[in-house]
């Protein structure tokens, strides 16, 4: 009896463990084929604004930015209009974004110009992480996860060696105004 009270509370600390432990970004598709896998590997789907709040830092010689967002609409996940979060790039990533629609880099910018909607996926926060992020690490949920509202169309953002077979699957939704846009996650998140 005694073996098996070990053996349940070994696989149950082992679950328990398993359960807590994000996947690592390596396990999630970092260039996505289709605007389907980008909507249903996301944990949060949010319509922001920028706030004007930046913290750079330094985690295991890796260099990282944190933009701090307003929420505007919650099209999925369990933020609220209204809250303030950060979403954090490394800097390596963030100098390679690129807008798609008129192939410039984005780091001119750095969301200081309208809405967006980001797909992120959230990273229970290491104690290495400043303090300031809050409970979570939100990162961008792949390639392309960075869509910006102009003129009524949609511009991607996205790394600047996205492969020509994966643009060309994202190409249609440049052409779609806001509503729409919304209307398409929506009618895929169901």
């Amino acid at each position: 009896m005694k073996k098996i009270t070990k053996i349940f509370f070994i696989v149950l600390i082992l679950s328990i463990i398993g359960c807590h432990t994000p996947p690592s970004r390596e396990s999630q598709d970092k260039d996505f084929f289709s605007f389907d896998q980008v909507i249903n590997t996301s944990d949060r789907i949010l319509k922001l604004s920028r706030n004007g709040n930046q913290i750079s830092f330094i985690v295991d010689d890796i260099s990282y930015t944190s933009f701090q967002f307003k929420v505007l609409k919650k099209i999925k996940g369990s933020s609220k209009k209204d809250d303030l979060i950060y979403i954090t790039f490394t800097n390596e990533h963030l100098h390679d974004l690129n807008n798609f629609n008129v192939n410039e880099s984005m780091i001119d910018d750095l969301f200081n110009d309208g809405d967006y909607f980001f797909f992120l996926m959230g990273r229970a926060r290491k104690n290495t992480f400043p303090k300031e992020l809050g409970g979570s690490l939100w990162l961008i949920n792949g390639n392309p996860s960075i869509y910006h509202i102009s003129n009524n169309r949609i511009n991607i953002f996205s790394s600047k060696e996205l492969d020509q077979t994966i643009s060309n699957n994202f190409s249609k939704l440049t052409n779609m105004d806001e509503n729409s846009f919304i209307e398409l996650i929506e009618s895929i998140d169901e």
